[in-house]
């Protein structure tokens, strides 16, 4: 019994003391040069899509108008509006109140596209039919 209280004695009187911190030059020798290694940083490539689709599609049909939902797009990633309805439209989108994209008045059928090279959030609305949306833009 009095070993077993020993060993307690001196495990609990060791676990008190102060570890020494000792300087790596003071271990190395003088003709070994000590480099410290950094961690390779790793990009990871992520393709994304040359174009975000945004398709217009009619709303309400009594009133006439179209519904589109907000985009989230990188820049220099491309919107294509496409028009898949029976009346034309033609896309204008502003950013802090000045007008950044006019496009052609889009037929029934045809696309239009408009790449955002701005970081930003931008406001386009169809002026033929005053449908509208938030493109954001990181």
């Amino acid at each position: 019994m009095k070993k077993y209280l020993l060993i307690l004695l001196i495990l609990a009187l060791g676990c008190q003391e102060e570890v020494q911190k000792i300087e790596i030059d003071k271990i190395v020798p003088e003709n070994i040069t000590v480099i410290e290694i950094e961690e390779p940083i790793i990009e990871k490539k992520v393709i994304l899509p040359e174009y975000v689709d945004v398709v217009l599609k009619l709303g309400n049909f009594d009133q006439g108008f179209f519904e589109l939902e907000d985009v989230y797009v990188k820049t220099t990633q491309k919107i294509r509006w496409t028009n898949n309805n029976q009346q034309a439209f033609q896309m204008a989108c502003y950013q802090d109140g000045k007008r950044m994209f006019l496009g052609n008045r889009v037929l029934p059928g045809k696309t239009n596209e408009f790449t955002f090279n701005k970081i930003g959030e931008y406001f386009c609305q169809d002026i033929q039919n005053e449908a509208s949306h938030k493109v954001f833009v990181d």
